[in-house]
């Protein structure tokens, strides 16, 4: 089930208490971070997975409907809804829900593939932008303070 206040809401913080910019409505790493078991390592190794392995999907589907292998569509649309569920990828998770239906009624649309693409390459861009504000938070190293005597 879909909270559409937190698809539509405004955008989730990558980090507890700590607003983003970065993190468009519909993406809320949160969740996923409660799926890796509040291991964040975890949580980056997966999103670096996703990345790697799932970008080009929408080529795959459009491959797959092109040689009539509706079963392969609809079954790597469903693959894709599960992941960003599990990641936090709200908004792709209800696309993908929406194209594994089409796939498996045999009504998709280029429009819909494209649009799937779409938040395929959103949702990365956030993981992206999520790895990068890692990065600098990582390399920002703490001036101690002289203490007032």
């Amino acid at each position: 089930m879909i909270n559409e206040d937190r698809a539509s809401g405004p955008p989730p913080s990558e980090y507890p208490g700590e607003p983003s910019a970065s993190v468009p409505a519909g993406i809320d790493f949160s969740l996923g971070l409660r799926s890796a078991g509040g291991n964040e390592a975890l949580l980056s190794d997966l999103l670096a997975d996703f990345q790697n392995l799932y970008a080009d999907t929408a080529n795959r589907i459009r491959a797959s409907l092109a040689n009539g292998a509706t079963e392969e569509a609809t079954r790597q649309a469903h693959t894709i809804k599960g992941l960003a569920g599990t990641l936090g990828g709200i908004s792709l998770m209800a696309v993908a829900l929406e194209l594994e239906a089409a796939c498996r009624h045999g009504n998709t649309t280029e429009e819909l593939i494209d649009h799937f693409a779409e938040s395929i390459k959103a949702f990365i861009t956030a993981i992206e932008n999520r790895h990068k504000a890692d990065k600098i938070k990582d390399d920002v190293v703490e001036i101690p303070r002289k203490e007032n005597t």
